[in-house]
């Protein structure tokens, strides 16, 4: 899964920006333009390449929505002891199956 960002594009020469960004090779999704602009959705490493291009072009960009999986959990980065206690449950689950592959359940009846 890739991180995304969905970003507004306001006044100035957009169209130039447009045109340079398709002559790098940045790939854009989901282009709709407004009478000011255009919001778009870009990769997230792609994102401050094109906030500082922007600026040369004399237009201004706004972060819309962050779309990922890493967005989501970057606030939990902070909270060591979230972390800690999660890898502590799977290692000791882990350790735990360990020990129980060998026994075998089953149903023991006398006829």
């Amino acid at each position: 899964m890739t991180t995304k960002v969905r970003f507004q594009v306001n006044a100035g020469l957009y169209n130039d920006l447009l045109n340079y960004l398709r002559q790098k090779e940045i790939i854009l999704f989901d282009i709709v333009f407004d009478t000011f602009g255009f919001c778009a959705t870009c990769y997230a490493a792609d994102y401050k390449y094109i906030a500082r291009r922007a600026k040369k072009y004399q237009t201004k960009t706004k972060i819309i929505k962050k779309i990922g999986l890493y967005f989501v959990l970057k606030p939990y980065t902070k909270r060591k002891g979230i972390l800690t206690a999660h890898g502590k449950y799977y290692q000791q689950n882990g350790i735990i199956r360990s020990f129980c592959k060998g026994i075998n359940r089953c149903c023991c009846t006398l006829c």
